[in-house]
C-alpha cells in the first residue's frame, strides 16, 4: 500500500481504498496478536466518544497496548508543543499516534517532521476525518454491494463538517452521485467536484436517494449568523419518516454522531429499520483495525 500515515483521503489510491475495505470485511470479531509488539497513543485535543473508543478497541483486538493521554492533565497545559509531545512519546516506544486537533492541516505538518512512527488523522478542525469516511463507505458498500452509481445525500452543517469533506472525496472516488442539502449559509461556496449537486430544499435533495447521511449542527464552530434558530432549522431540514416518502424505498440512514435527536433527525427514524447508525459505529472497529494493519505493513 505504501502508506506510512493516514492524513487525508487524497493520499489514498483506489487500490489502497479497496485494500482497506476488503481487509475490514475479512477481519474476524475475535482478538488476535497482529500488533502485539506495538503501542498506540490516542491524543485528542477535541472531544470524542466513538472515534477514540473505536481506535482503542481496534488496537486492543489486534494485540497492541493503548495509552489514552488526558490532554487537560498533560504537559500541553504547561506549554509543550504537539511535536515535542509526540517526540517524547516516541522515545517511550510508542508507534502509532491517533490525533484529533483543532488546527486544520496539523497532521500533514507533523508527518513532515517525524520518522519511524504512524500518524492517523482522527479529525483536524473543519478539514478531514478519513477513518470516518472509510467507515461510512464500508457500511454503504456492505449493504448495497457497491457504491458505484448510488445516490447519496448528505444533509446538515456541511461547511463545518470534516466528515462531509472526507466523504465527498471518498464517495466521489468510488462513483457515487453526491448531493448536499442545507441552508445556503451552511453549504460550501465552491467545490472542486463539479458533479456534486447542491440543494436548499430537503425534499428535492432526497428524491430517489439511496443513502441519507445526517450531520449535526456544529454550534461550537458557528455563531447566530448561520441559522435563525434550532427550531427553524429542524422545521425545514429535520430528516424524519415524512422525508423518506421522497427517497428510494431501500434508503438507509447514516449519522457519524453525536446525534442531536429532534433537530437533524427524528428520534423514531434514528431507531427505525432504515437506520444503520449503530452498524456504522460497529463497522468502525473493523475499518480502524484494517487501517492499523495496512500502516504496519507499509
Amino acid at each position: 500500500m505504501g502508506l506510512t500515515h493516514l492524513i487525508s483521503i487524497d493520499d489514498l489510491t483506489l487500490q489502497a481504498i479497496s485494500q482497506i475495505l476488503n481487509m475490514a470485511s475479512k477481519l474476524g470479531r475475535e482478538p488476535n496478536n497482529f500488533l502485539k509488539n506495538t503501542t498506540l497513543c490516542n491524543l485528542f485535543y477535541e472531544n470524542s466518544t466513538r472515534t477514540r473508543a473505536s481506535f482503542e478497541n481496534a488496537a486492543i483486538k489486534l494485540g497492541a497496548k493503548v495509552i489514552n493521554l488526558d490532554i487537560d492533565k498533560s504537559s500541553a497545559q504547561k506549554g509543550e508543543t504537539l511535536l515535542d509531545t509526540i517526540n517524547n512519546l516516541k522515545a517511550l516506544d510508542i508507534n502509532y499516534f491517533v490525533i484529533r486537533h483543532f488546527d486544520s492541516g496539523i497532521h500533514k505538518k507533523l508527518a513532515n517532521q517525524v520518522q519511524d512512527i504512524h500518524i492517523i488523522n482522527a479529525g483536524d478542525g473543519w478539514n478531514e476525518h478519513p477513518s470516518q469516511a472509510l467507515t461510512d463507505a464500508y457500511t454503504i458498500s456492505n449493504h448495497f454491494g457497491s457504491i458505484q452509481g448510488l445516490n447519496i445525500t448528505i444533509i446538515g452543517d456541511i461547511i463545518h463538517s470534516r466528515v462531509a469533506r472526507s466523504n465527498i472525496k471518498l464517495l466521489g472516488k468510488l462513483g457515487a452521485n453526491i448531493r448536499l442539502a442545507a441552508p445556503l449559509s451552511l453549504l460550501p461556496s465552491s467545490l472542486s467536484n463539479t458533479k456534486i449537486k447542491l440543494y436548499s430544499n430537503l425534499e428535492q435533495a432526497v428524491e430517489n436517494t439511496d443513502v441519507i447521511m445526517c450531520l449535526r449542527l456544529q454550534q461550537e464552530r458557528m455563531n447566530n449568523l448561520y441559522i435563525p434558530s434550532l427550531s427553524d432549522y429542524a422545521r425545514l431540514y429535520q430528516v424524519n419518516h415524512q422525508t423518506l416518502k421522497y427517497a428510494n424505498d431501500r434508503v438507509i440512514i447514516l449519522h457519524p454522531g453525536p446525534i442531536n435527536r429532534t433537530i437533524e433527525i427524528s428520534s423514531d427514524l434514528a431507531n427505525s429499520e432504515h437506520s444503520h447508525i449503530l452498524q456504522q459505529v460497529n463497522n468502525g472497529i473493523l475499518i480502524r483495525q484494517a487501517i492499523l494493519l495496512n500502516l504496519e505493513n507499509s
